[in-house]
């Protein structure tokens, strides 16, 4: 799938791209627009902060450029992607809440129990206090499961955790389950936080590999 990059040097630079009016249409330059309509991927990229590789389809286009206006294309993000907007501009803003921070929109393998056995999805995000998992196969609000979530490129453990169903969205694109944990006690809980800030420190950095934030 073609792919284009949007480089940010920095955070204040994102409000020249996003246009919020136009519902959330991105605009990335480029001297070889693809015509309208065309799917893609884009991947924005902050100096020295996170990496975010979106799905979205190119809305309009402008062939040539000038000195007030560059050729490019405008991008609608798809419906699936857009919490990474919303992490964009907790980012931008230095959004105090770090609990809403570190809801990271990071793609990661999780196994976990079901009636049936257990099954393999994958996270849409996560944070201090529990996880959203994409999967046709929904549990029951209330369900308790044993999930084992794998960081990307086997730079640390797999860590293991027990939770609780307390959401289900049943639409697509994003079906899946908000899971909330359970910690056994204060040590469990600082393992998972600390869990959390590795892959923060990842994202932010713009390391972490394309299956995971794409």
């Amino acid at each position: 799938m073609l792919r284009l990059k949007l480089r940010l040097v920095a955070k204040q630079d994102w409000v020249k791209y996003f246009d919020e009016p136009s519902g959330g249409t991105i605009f990335c330059p480029t001297t070889t627009p693809p015509a309208v309509g065309t799917a893609l991927q884009l991947e924005v990229m902050f100096q020295g902060g996170p990496r975010l590789i979106m799905r979205g389809v190119v809305l309009w286009r402008r062939a040539t450029g000038d000195a007030r206006a560059r050729a490019g294309v405008g991008v609608g993000v798809h419906a699936a992607d857009r919490q990474k907007i919303e992490y964009i501009h907790a980012y931008v803003a230095g959004e105090p809440d770090r609990r809403y921070r570190r809801r990271l929109p990071i793609r990661l393998r999780v196994t976990y129990t079901a009636r049936q056995g257990r099954r393999i999805n994958f996270t849409r995000d996560l944070h201090e206090e529990g996880v959203f998992v994409r999967s046709a196969e929904l549990l029951t609000p209330g369900d308790e499961t044993r999930l084992l979530i794998s960081p990307p490129g086997g730079e640390f453990k797999p860590i293991e955790a027990r939770g609780q169903v307390v959401r289900l969205v049943e639409e697509e694109p994003d079906r899946g389950m908000g899971i909330a944990l359970i910690f056994k006690d204060s040590q469990e809980k600082q393992h998972f936080a600390d869990f959390v800030r590795k892959l923060e420190q990842q994202y932010l950095s713009g390391s972490l590999p394309d299956e995971a934030i794409s």
